[in-house]
């Protein structure tokens, strides 16, 4: 079979290469001395090559039973030191692993066309036999890395009895091998760890099918709100994922998902010290999640969400995902009349969040956000549901509900609450607007004017623009069109009681002749409005 490394091809190339790594006397003593460090623990030099030119030298270290360790070297000046070492990119046994390296690039004499590598390339070679012998050429196992941007990336793995694969960035490419030289079988669009210092032999998909099963590239994302951004994250590291930005929401996955940064991953934006990204789990399973920002390299930038925060309801019963774009497996099921925010669109689907509630045996059920269908959504609010399952939506003309119940415990879902019950009381105008949602048992009602504790804001505190999105929301809800009659308003006062912050805001009527709005509200990540009052249609 014909290899070359630059202009040496084939046996020559093993000999020479062979002869040049056994003068030890060219090892300079900086590396000698460091290297004498892995010797005593039992390691001694199998092979050791140069590029001078590009300031780099490589040795392999095996011990008697077999162990095997790369040891990557880097010249500064006239300073050389140890860049890598690892066990995780070099063959393991007691055949006797060499290497081989060239400035100027590779050839691989491949079946239709010939493969040029450019740049400082090196491979780690693995013979048939502990001793090898460069005169017959019996390379076993090679694997081949190259310089790109002061990362070595892998670009050939090869078995000299089985397969070979070349190795790009969005794809990997299988030869069958035989005496008679390459042939290509086929190729996966998909991306691997490359970098050396991050990738694990044991992962690499030695065939064909392996990769057909195991290797993906990163899907494209459908017209929407939400984008990724292409980022190199540092690899060989693992990060916990939730579905929202923070660990009191859903932890997907058993309670045990997790993102290696060994493979694609997409980025969305960041909120609260956390990004939105999607990954790969298996082939035909992805997922969206949340991370901390701190994962991102020191170099990265990813813009902050700015989300819709619209009220929603499911029409029907239906589920969330949190991978709508491949398995659509179930994160969790919604029932009928479900309200739910609305933060982004992808395609045909809404990126939602579910509050997080109290289960019957006193447990507490995370938040959790993830996708619906768009056409599961109803944007209405809905105060009943049919014996279909179908919600039937309330304010399509503006009348009042019969079921006037029904739909206080609508207007209490869109102020974060799950039913009626207590104190909790809605006031209507004649046509089925709000005019008034109180929670009697609130604390903030607590003599809080009085409170030495109180921060008082007035107009120089103006709301911050999530604020203004979500009273804007309720207000199309309950009160239909009343949204396009106001601006920004400000915050009045702000406490924190019981550990809770609290806060009261105003909306500015657009007229000297309008009313204006007062909004009392948790500002806790479940955001639940505590009391809203208007003296408008009445």
């Amino acid at each position: 079979m014909k290899k070359a490394i630059g202009i040496m091809i084939g046996i020559l190339a093993v000999l020479c290469l062979s002869l040049a790594m056994a003068d030890a006397g060219s090892m300079p003593a900086a590396i000698q001395e460091q290297l004498a460090q892995e010797e005593a623990e039992g390691l001694m030099v199998s092979d050791y090559t140069e590029l001078p030119a590009d300031g780099w030298a490589f040795a392999i270290l095996q011990n008697a039973a077999g162990y095997n360790r790369l040891v990557i070297f880097r010249q500064n000046q006239d300073t050389w030191t140890k860049w890598l070492q690892t066990d995780k990119a070099v063959f393991q046994g007691t055949n006797k692993v060499g290497l081989m390296a060239d400035s100027t690039g590779s050839r691989h004499y491949l079946n239709p066309e010939d493969q040029h590598v450019n740049g400082p390339v090196f491979q780690v070679i693995q013979f048939n036999a502990p001793e090898g012998d460069p005169a017959l050429a019996n390379a076993e196992r090679r694997l081949e890395f190259n310089l790109k941007d002061g990362r070595w990336l892998l670009t050939w793995w090869e078995d000299d009895q089985y397969c070979a694969v070349r190795i790009t960035a969005r794809e990997m490419l299988y030869y069958g091998t035989s005496a008679a030289g390459y042939r290509y079988q086929g190729g996966v669009a998909g991306i691997i760890q490359r970098d050396i210092r991050y990738f694990e032999l044991q992962y690499m998909p030695t065939s064909l099918r392996i990769a057909e099963k195991s290797v993906t590239v990163a899907p494209v994302i459908p017209t929407g709100t939400l984008q990724p951004q292409e980022i190199q994250f540092t690899g060989g590291k693992r990060y916990e994922v939730y579905t929202g930005p923070g660990e009191q929401y859903l932890r997907p996955g058993n309670g045990k998902a997790a993102v290696s940064t060994n493979d694609w991953i997409q980025v969305f934006g960041r909120e609260s010290g956390w990004i939105l990204i999607q990954y790969d789990i298996e082939k035909g399973h992805m997922r969206f999640g949340w991370i901390r920002e701190s994962a991102l390299p020191n170099d990265a930038w990813v813009p902050a969400f700015n989300f819709t925060y619209t009220f929603a309801y499911t029409a029907a019963a239906t589920f969330m995902t949190d991978d709508p774009l491949n398995s659509q497996a179930q994160l969790t099921t919604l029932a009928a009349g479900e309200p739910l925010t609305m933060l982004a669109t992808m395609g045909d689907w809404v990126y939602v969040e579910k509050d997080g509630a109290a289960a019957e045996d006193g447990t507490l059920i995370p938040p959790v956000r993830g996708f619906v269908r768009a056409n599961a959504l109803t944007y209405s609010v809905a105060y009943s549901v049919d014996s279909y399952g179908h919600v039937i939506p309330a304010h399509d003309y503006r009348t009042r509900p019969e079921d006037m119940k029904a739909w206080e415990q609508v207007i209490w879902g869109l102020a974060g609450y799950d039913s009626v019950t207590g104190n909790k009381t809605c006031y209507f105008a004649d046509d089925g607007t709000l005019l008034e949602l109180q929670d009697a048992d609130a604390p903030w009602l607590h003599n809080v004017y009085s409170d030495p504790d109180t921060q008082w804001g007035g107009e120089s505190f103006t709301m911050d623009d999530a604020t203004w999105s979500r009273l804007l929301s309720f207000l199309d809800q309950v009160n239909p069109g009343m949204s396009r009659g106001y601006k920004p308003g400000w915050m009045e006062w702000r406490i924190v009681i019981d550990g809770v912050q609290y806060a009261q805001y105003n909306l500015e009527p657009d007229t000297e002749d309008g009313e204006w709005l007062s909004f009392t509200v948790e500002e806790s990540p479940e955001w639940k409005i505590q009391y809203f009052s208007c003296v408008s249609n009445g």
